[in-house]
């Protein structure tokens, strides 16, 4: 290469010359212009590689994220899985009998599980919110409920450890 065409050191002196005609010093951070990043132009020009999903990804993925769905004339946005079992439902309702046996049992599950955690601790003192209510809270609002849920349940345990060492004794 020649000086007009730039970029080289033909004196040896630590200089590079620009293609404007312009120098400036070459050395330690300061490489020369030709073998420099283009402006504009990725130095990774493949870029970072997809992250490949486990089949537990993809499946958590799809049952976990939400879709919107018009039911009764409104769009509802629902997860995957409610999605699912809302199907399920109506194909039990429509005659097939092997889901509506699975949808009964797991119903019946839930209530058993249910009840079993109301005997066990005293929920009274529990109260349920509606979505919309806890969108309407404020951030002060949401961190005195959870300080609240927090000392019931910390209540609950202690509750259970009394009346497991009531028993053992």
């Amino acid at each position: 290469m020649t000086k007009d065409s730039g970029n080289i050191d033909p004196e040896g002196d630590g200089t590079s010359s620009n293609n404007d005609g312009t120098s400036y010093s070459v050395g330690y951070g300061r490489p020369p212009k030709h073998s420099q990043f283009k402006k504009g132009k990725s130095g990774n020009k493949s870029g970072r590689p997809k992250k490949i999903l486990s089949p537990d990804d993809i499946v958590g993925k799809l049952l976990f994220s939400k879709r919107p769905v018009m039911i009764d004339g409104t769009n509802v946005a629902l997860t995957g899985l409610e999605i699912l079992y809302k199907q399920k439902f109506k194909m039990a309702l429509k005659g097939n009998a092997k889901l509506l046996l699975a949808l009964i049992k797991t119903g019946e599950d839930l209530i058993r599980k249910l009840q079993k955690l109301s005997a066990s601790t005293e929920l009274t003192s529990f109260r349920t919110y509606t979505r919309e209510e806890l969108d309407q809270m404020t951030a002060q609002q949401l961190s005195d409920l959870y300080r609240e849920t927090l000392a019931e349940e910390n209540r609950i345990e202690q509750m259970r450890r009394s009346q497991k060492d009531d028993e053992e004794a």
